[in-house]
């Protein structure tokens, strides 16, 4: 593109001056760049596989993969990158600050992608779909997770024992057999448990709310498990179970 020629028309220079003014251009080889992101080409190609990219800096990240190359350091903690981009993003994880608010809500995040999935809670927005079954949800990783439900893929293994899972906070949860912590406190007595689950189904003690109901006679329970016992009292039946409101931390 000739930078030139189109500042002789006063038409054309202001289109110019504000392509430059929103992206931050400074000279014609940056104008160049940027006019590949509206294109498919591709210039830049790695010399060691078939990968080719419009930006030299995404061929330079890229490479690390080839070179194992982290420059980037964290002041913190051990943490290694390969650019200067991932560290910034990197060192948000050692501070409090969570500039990125909902407008709906009171959420607050370190993460605009984090807000952006947040927001998709509010407007039941799912865009990943199942390819298998009807399920649907709001990340690809959560896409990725789900899948493993029809491939029984359970990548996720124990060092210490043959525990395998699907996912990674399950193995995080087994690794409290082993070690014996119990993270999860009552706030109403002493009880500690290794599951934020198990604390649930123990907050219900202090609690009067019976949430399982019995579609066949006005028998309430806590527990799903009573409920289930409570059914066998009722022969030749396969009555519903109702969750008249279910009990949150």
């Amino acid at each position: 593109m000739d930078v030139s020629n189109t500042a002789n028309s006063g038409e054309a220079s202001e289109k110019t001056d504000l392509r430059y003014s929103t992206s931050n251009l400074t000279t014609e080889v940056d104008l160049h760049q940027h006019s590949r992101s509206h294109s498919n080409e591709k210039c830049f190609e790695c010399s060691m596989c078939n990968y080719t990219c419009k930006q030299l800096g995404t061929l330079k990240y890229h490479l690390t993969n080839h070179t194992g190359v982290k420059p980037f350091s964290c002041t913190e903690c051990e943490y290694k990158c390969a650019t200067e981009g991932l560290l910034k993003s990197h060192a948000k994880r050692h501070s409090n600050e969570k500039p990125y608010k909902c407008l709906t809500c009171d959420y607050k995040c370190k993460r605009l992608a984090n807000l952006q999935r947040h927001m998709m809670r509010h407007t039941q927005e799912k865009p990943f779909a199942c390819s298998l079954c009807n399920h649907k949800c709001i990340t690809s990783g959560q896409l990725q997770v789900h899948m493993r439900t029809h491939t029984n893929e359970k990548p996720y293994v124990c060092m210490v024992c043959n525990f395998k899972c699907s996912q990674y906070i399950n193995l995080k949860r087994h690794f409290y057999v082993h070690t014996g912590e119990k993270p999860f406190s009552c706030s109403l007595c002493d009880f500690k448990c290794s599951s934020g689950s198990d604390l649930k189904r123990h907050v219900a003690v202090h609690s009067d709310e019976k949430p399982f109901e019995c579609s066949i006679c006005d028998y309430r329970c806590k527990f799903l498990h009573n409920l289930k016992k409570h059914i066998q009292n009722h022969t030749n039946e396969n009555p519903k179970v109702y969750i008249v409101k279910d009990i949150s931390l």
